[in-house]
């Protein structure tokens, strides 16, 4: 989806405020894309706001099969306190042995979720 494009350029480019500005209106005009919900749920986390991400996040993470999503939520819910459902989705992300981007990032997730108990 070429607007996600758009909107993570800008985060990752620092411009936060309009990655979010672009990615909210985009929500609003598009509320039942997977790809615009996770990435306006990964500014919101990444803004430390998690808890405004959960709902987006397990929504988009329950209507696609995208390990990204999955781990970004995963990241919502330890942020939020829910270390045991954060930990349970990032150890099936892991035994499913798929090959994905962030699979180093939801190992890093998992050992520290462990480290805490």
């Amino acid at each position: 989806f070429p607007y996600t494009t758009l909107f993570r350029s800008l985060y990752i480019g620092n411009d936060n405020k309009h990655a979010r500005l672009y990615a909210e209106k985009a929500h609003t005009l598009l509320p039942a894309n997977q790809a615009i919900a996770d990435t306006l749920g990964w500014v919101y986390v990444n803004q430390g706001e998690p808890e405004r991400a959960v709902s987006l996040l397990a929504k988009a993470a329950k209507q696609t099969n995208n390990p990204a999503i999955e781990y970004h939520y995963a990241v919502s819910l330890y942020k939020t306190g829910k270390s045991k459902q954060a930990a349970a989705i990032a150890t099936r992300l892991l035994a499913s042995k798929r090959q994905f981007a962030e699979r180093m990032d939801v190992e890093k997730l998992l050992k520290s979720i462990n480290e805490e108990h």
